[in-house]
C-alpha cells in the first residue's frame, strides 16, 4: 500500500493533569514520511520539547493546552515541519533569567508553524492574559545548532505600574527597569507596541544580545522624582524608547492642585551604569500651592524669601525644566533647576511691614542660584513697578536687590503711611524711585530719589501757609 493510517490514543499521566493525544498517523511510503494530526487535550507545553529542538521554546509555557498539532516525521524521527493551534489556561511562564518568580499565566492562545531544514519556526499569533495585563505577539525564531536568532512584534494592553517589576523582565533594559519600577509606582499603560530582535547561543545565556524599541500611551501614572518633594500623579502621554533612550510627551497631570501639561521627559543612558533624566513641562495653578513646594527641603526659598505660602495668593503659569542622574539615593546638589513664566493677581500679606501686595502682575525666572521678579502691583493699593533680584548663593554678601519706581500722589502718601512731616504741606505726585539692598545680615540699605517737579509744596513758618510754588529738585 502507498499509505498506511493508524489510529492514535495515547493517554499521558502528568505530574499535574491526565493528556490526551487523540488522531492518526498517515505514512506515506514515496515520501519515507507520516504525516501526524493530532487533537490535544490537557497538554502541558513544556512536555512537547523533546519533539524537536525547534520547539524547545515552549519549555518556558507551564501550562495545559488543549488544541491541534500537525507535523511532519522522517524514518529517523526528526520532525521536518509543523504547526499547532493550541490554548491553554491557569499556568505559568517558566523563564529563570528573566523571571525569578515564574509569571502567572491566566491563558494564552497561540499559533504556530515550523521547519526542520532549515529550522525556522514563525509564531502566526499569540494572545495572553495575565488577568490584569494583556499582550498579542508575532514573530520568527531561527535555529543553526545552539544559535538562535528572535525577532518579535508585541502589542501590550492594559500593564498596570504597580506590578512592572513582576512584568518587565529581568536583565533588559536594566536602567530604564530599575528606576520605573523605584519611582512609579501606580499608573496604567494603556497601550504600546514592543519590538525585540535577539541573537546568541542557548547554552550561554550571557552571549545573547538584544535589541528592543517601541512606544506606548499611558495614563495614571505617580512619578516620584524626589524623595522629599511630592510626587507628579494623574499623567497621561505617549512615550517611545529602545534599549537606550526613552522620550515621554506629557499631555496631563497634577502636582498637588497645579496642573501640569505640554511636558517632556528624555530619559538617556539606559544601557550605561550613569543615566540620566531631563524633565521640562508647564504647570498653571495657585501660587500658593507652588510656594508651598518650593518652602519643603532641600529647597527651602519661599522661607528664604521670607514669604509664607498661606499668606500669598494669586496665579501662576510656569514653564519648569530640571535635569537629574537617575540614582536612587538622589542629592539636591545633583539636580539642575530651571523656571521661567508669568504670576497672575499675586498678593501677600506683609511684605514691606505692614503693607499689603495685591494686583501682582509679574514675571518670574528662578534657578537653583537666585531669582529674578519683574512687574508690577500694588503696595497698600498703590500702583509700583519694581525688578527684584535674590540670590540664593550663600557666598554672596547681598542677598537681596531691589529696585522700584513710583508717583504716589497725597492719598497715595497717606495709604503708604509716608506724609509730609509738619510744617510741610505737600499736593500733587512725586515720581520716586530708588534701589534696595538687604545683606545676609538682614542690614537694608535704601538709596532713593524723588522727583517733585509736579508737586506743590507749602511750608508753615508762621501759623499760616506760604506758598512756594512747584519746586524744581
Amino acid at each position: 500500500a502507498a499509505e498506511t493510517v493508524a489510529h492514535v490514543s495515547v493517554v499521558l499521566d502528568l505530574p499535574h493533569n491526565t493528556a490526551h493525544l487523540i488522531g492518526q498517523a498517515r505514512y506515506v511510503r514515496a515520501e519515507a514520511k507520516t504525516h501526524l494530526s493530532l487533537n490535544v487535550v490537557d497538554f502541558d507545553a513544556a512536555a512537547a520539547a523533546p519533539f524537536a529542538q525547534v520547539l524547545s521554546p515552549m519549555t518556558a509555557l507551564a501550562i495545559p493546552v488543549g488544541g491541534q498539532v500537525h507535523a511532519v516525521i522522517d524514518n529517523d524521527g526528526q520532525v521536518l515541519s509543523g504547526d499547532v493551534d493550541l490554548l491553554g489556561e491557569h499556568g505559568q511562564l517558566v523563564l529563570p533569567d528573566y523571571y525569578p518568580v515564574p509569571l502567572a499565566i491566566q491563558s494564552i492562545a497561540f499559533k504556530l508553524h515550523f521547519t526542520n531544514a532549515p529550522q525556522h519556526l514563525v509564531l502566526d499569533r499569540m494572545a495572553l492574559d495575565l488577568g490584569d495585563a494583556r499582550l498579542s505577539a508575532v514573530g520568527t525564531a531561527d535555529f543553526k545548532g545552539p544559535s538562535v536568532a528572535l525577532d518579535a512584534h508585541a502589542d501590550v494592553y492594559g500593564i498596570p505600574l504597580a506590578r512592572f517589576d513582576a512584568l518587565w523582565p529581568h536583565g533588559m533594559a536594566v536602567g530604564g527597569r530599575d528606576w520605573v519600577t523605584a519611582h512609579i509606582p501606580d499608573g496604567i499603560i494603556k497601550s504600546g507596541t514592543v519590538h525585540i530582535v535577539a541573537s546568541g547561543t542557548t547554552n550561554d545565556s550571557a552571549s545573547i544580545q538584544t535589541t528592543v524599541d517601541g512606544a506606548f500611551d499611558y495614563t495614571g501614572l505617580e512619578v516620584h522624582y524626589f524623595p522629599t518633594l511630592p510626587p507628579i500623579r494623574a499623567i497621561a502621554g505617549h512615550a517611545t524608547f529602545d534599549a537606550a533612550h526613552m522620550d515621554l510627551s506629557i499631555d496631563s497631570g497634577m502636582l498637588g492642585d497645579l496642573a501640569v501639561s505640554k511636558g517632556m521627559a528624555a530619559i538617556t543612558g539606559l544601557d550605561q551604569d550613569d543615566r540620566e533624566i531631563a524633565i521640562g513641562l508647564t504647570a498653571d495653578g495657585p501660587l500658593k500651592s507652588l510656594l508651598s513646594i518650593l518652602d519643603m527641603p532641600p529647597l527651602g526659598y519661599a522661607h528664604d524669601l521670607g514669604l509664607a505660602p498661606d499668606g500669598v495668593g494669586g496665579r501662576l503659569n510656569l514653564r519648569t525644566n530640571f535635569a537629574f542622574p537617575l540614582v536612587k539615593s538622589l542629592l539636591f546638589k545633583q539636580i539642575a533647576l530651571g523656571v521661567k513664566g508669568t504670576l497672575d493677581g499675586v498678593a501677600a500679606v506683609g511684605v514691606v511691614g505692614p503693607r499689603d501686595v495685591t494686583d501682582g502682575m509679574l514675571n518670574i525666572a528662578l534657578d537653583k542660584d537666585d531669582m529674578t521678579l519683574d512687574g508690577t502691583a500694588r503696595l497698600s493699593g498703590v500702583p509700583v513697578g519694581f525688578n527684584w533680584r535674590e540670590s540664593f548663593i550663600t557666598t554672596d554678601k547681598v542677598r537681596s536687590r531691589i529696585a522700584f519706581h513710583a508717583e504716589p500722589d497725597e492719598a497715595d502718601r497717606a495709604a503708604l503711611a509716608l506724609t509730609a512731616p509738619d510744617p510741610v504741606a505737600l499736593t500733587g505726585k512725586i515720581a520716586v524711585k530708588g534701589d534696595v539692598t538687604i545683606d545676609r545680615a538682614h542690614t537694608t540699605t535704601l538709596d532713593a530719589t524723588a522727583d517733585v517737579k509736579a508737586a506743590d509744596i507749602a511750608i508753615d513758618k508762621f501759623g499760616g501757609f506760604d506758598e512756594i510754588g512747584r519746586a524744581h529738585v
